[in-house]
């Protein structure tokens, strides 16, 4: 019997160390997948891409399907209002630190010049500016190069700020392009804005306003025809714990070229 004891002692102390290592991996491993928090990927967003960042070594897949009723020129790069008619974007980004992502992102539709079906891709990098910590603020940096349907190759760069409390959240970008093609503008100007509120863990309601080429409310030789301005309701799904978002909505021309044109867009995201 006094040979038992220490043995058992021994084994329930086993027990409790591997509890608390499984414990702790499992903490940290759970980290950045807060429940009801904004995940990496498309963050419950239709127009724009999450505030969140993937963590070090985790990877997001990211997909949208666009459909356009307009036939104005819209420049197809990933993340804009889309080629006219249907345009389709698959990709992903990785966590190369726990500040740091890399993006890619392919994308399929029209070339609004010639009406061929055409491909273009967006590839850059995403840097987190606040500590991922601060889980009610996030301030994201992203730049890269860009290929558009067209064939002309250009260098973006993109300043989001993510806010979330309780139920609320909301999100704000600016995004400037330049295209190194003859008779394009000096800068393209795009924002997006977003505010959703969450009404049960996976369901999210919310409002989405897009404006494209802006630089045009102050240039009226404006390359690409003049701004737009999309406004739009959204519907968020989560599943699998918060890492499959899937987001859906249409979304109305407010002024611009074509007033009343509509743009439905489905996008999915999983974070690994």
């Amino acid at each position: 019997m006094t040979r038992t004891v220490p043995v058992v002692v021994v084994l329930l102390l086993s027990n409790t160390a591997f509890a608390e290592e499984v414990g702790d991996s499992e903490v940290r491993r759970r980290a950045d997948f807060v429940p009801g928090q904004q995940q990496s990927g498309n963050g419950g967003w239709n127009f724009a891409d999450s505030s969140q960042l993937p963590g070090q070594l985790q990877a997001t897949m990211i997909s949208r399907f666009t459909y356009n009723s307009s036939g104005n020129p819209a420049r197809p790069f990933a993340s804009n209002l889309g080629s006219p008619a249907g345009m389709a974007e698959v990709g992903g980004e990785f966590g190369l630190t726990d500040w740091m992502a890399v993006q890619a992102i392919g994308v399929l539709g029209k070339d609004y010049l010639t009406n061929a079906g055409s491909t273009g891709a967006v590839a850059g990098l995403r840097f987190g500016l606040l500590p991922r910590a601060w889980r009610h603020v996030q301030l994201v940096l992203n730049g890269g190069w860009v290929h558009e349907l067209s064939g002309g190759n250009g260098a973006y760069g993109r300043l989001q700020l993510g806010v979330e409390f309780g139920r609320l959240r909301g999100q704000f970008s600016t995004h400037l392009e330049h295209i190194f093609a003859t008779g394009r503008d000096s800068v393209d100007v795009m924002l997006t804005a977003g505010v959703s509120m969450r009404l049960w863990s996976w369901l999210r309601l919310g409002v989405e306003y897009v404006g494209q080429d802006l630089e045009g409310e102050f240039d009226p030789g404006e390359a690409e025809g003049g701004p737009r301005h999309l406004l739009g309701p959204t519907v968020a799904l989560t599943f699998v714990g918060d890492r499959l978002s899937i987001v859906g909505g249409p979304a109305v021309e407010i002024g611009g070229l074509n007033p009343g044109s509509v743009m439905a867009r489905v996008a999915i995201s999983y974070a690994f």
